[in-house]
């Protein structure tokens, strides 16, 4: 059985637990990374964290890093305790893609955030993060379920497939990103990141069901 399955049905397992992996809040937090990174690309950096009340007059003079930090602080405030750290994790990662890591400590200004985003747009942009949360998440659930003492047995078992969960977390956001297609605009409402969240749990279930198609195809193989 391919590996790729593998990680889809390990991402199953873990996630199906949870009553829901988008609730309002996190789906509050997608609609305001939306809508702030196509302020960007309207007004500019500043005006546009100005504008969202994000931060202190100056930030955008302060190291790239710190601007992260405080973007995912304000528009988390309302997320529950248990997801917090996941989601600003998440969050961060997706700037900090899109700047260049390398850049993390340089102003704004000297990133390739602005240019990034212009390139890729805000739709890939929340793709991105989706994408990140939806492995991130994953890793906690994996991590939480595993007794610190099993930690290294388990590089034999879930985590030999962790490589290819981020791969499994893409494709999923991808594809219920292009199942949305029609209800996005620049300019958000709600409907189009309710709409892609429910894809992405659609998607998931369909990844496991195939998983297991090929597991129980493989298995009937192999006791002929």
């Amino acid at each position: 059985m391919k590996s790729y399955d593998v990680a889809a049905q390990t991402a199953f397992h873990y996630l199906k637990k949870r009553p829901s992996l988008f609730p309002p809040e996190i789906t509050e937090v997608l609609l305001k990374t939306c809508r702030l990174s196509s302020s960007i690309l309207e007004l500019g950096f500043e005006r546009a964290l100005t504008q969202s009340g994000i931060g202190p007059a100056g930030l955008i003079k302060r190291p790239f890093i710190e601007v992260c930090d405080t973007i995912a602080e304000h528009v988390t405030d309302n997320v529950a305790e248990e997801l917090r750290e996941c989601v600003k994790k998440s969050l961060c990662e997706a700037y900090i893609y899109f700047a260049g890591p390398k850049y993390v400590f340089e102003l704004t200004s000297k990133t390739r955030f602005i240019r990034t985003l212009k390139r890729r747009g805000s739709k890939n942009f929340a793709a991105l993060f989706l994408s990140l949360y939806l492995f991130n998440l994953i890793c906690v659930e994996i991590n939480s379920a595993l007794p610190l003492e099993t930690e290294f047995s388990a590089i034999t078992s879930d985590r030999l497939h962790v490589f290819h969960l981020d791969a499994v977390s893409r494709d999923i956001v991808s594809a219920a990103v292009r199942d949305s297609e029609d209800k996005w605009e620049e300019k958000l409402g709600g409907e189009w990141a309710a709409l892609v969240c429910g894809n992405i749990e659609a998607h998931l279930r369909e990844v496991n069901r195939v998983g297991e198609t090929a597991s129980a195809t493989l298995r009937n193989d192999s006791e002929v």
